[in-house]
């Protein structure tokens, strides 16, 4: 429901996102001022850039100067820099998929964290979450921040009747594996 009633409203020279959206017949604005408000982060610090060194990143948190590569695998981090990955691909740049490969954006958010320098999380979360109201993604970011959004502004879904998929969607054996369920034959 609030990715699919996504407007964008504002788009100007600073790159400062507005969007409306509306939820159980409320509907809300969304800034980088709201989400700072009601999710108690910081809406300073660097927005993502187009362009950075990528090479310079990789050789402070693969912590190798003469690296001469762009590293994207995250089995080679340090165990601290492992452990920020895994919090950035977690909660900050959530994804569904392998989360061994470090993304782009990955590396720009650890590389920021890590020389202190805080990145502008409301600002980037704001540009996902448009970025994703007019894609075709099999996953939505940012549930818990949704669900905080929802709850300050007095939208309650709970007790709400879900809405399950289709009779004719499929699980796959493995699916059915993890679920601890028994896979009997072709029923």
């Amino acid at each position: 429901m609030f990715y699919a009633n996504i407007q964008v409203l504002n788009c100007d020279s600073e790159r400062q996102e507005e969007f409306s959206t509306y939820v159980l017949g409320t509907s809300f604005y969304i800034t980088t001022s709201v989400l700072s408000l009601h999710l108690g982060l910081s809406d300073k610090g660097e927005e993502y850039p187009t362009s950075f060194d990528k090479l310079q990143a990789c050789r402070e948190i693969f912590k190798d100067p003469s690296n001469k590569k762009v590293n994207k695998n995250a089995t080679e981090l340090g165990p601290h820099e492992r452990i920020l990955h895994l919090i950035v691909a977690h909660t900050i740049n959530p994804r569904s998929g392998k989360f061994n490969v470090i993304t782009g954006e990955d590396l720009w958010l650890i590389w920021k964290i890590l020389s202190y320098e805080p990145p502008n999380i409301c600002h980037y979360m704001l540009n996902e979450m448009v970025t994703l109201s007019s894609s075709t993604v099999n996953h939505l970011k940012y549930g818990m921040a949704i669900s905080e959004i929802l709850d300050q502004f007095n939208v309650h879904v709970l007790g709400k009747d879900p809405i399950f998929s289709s009779p004719q969607s499929y699980l796959s054996y493995r699916s059915l594996k993890q679920l601890k369920y028994n896979y009997v034959g072709d029923e």
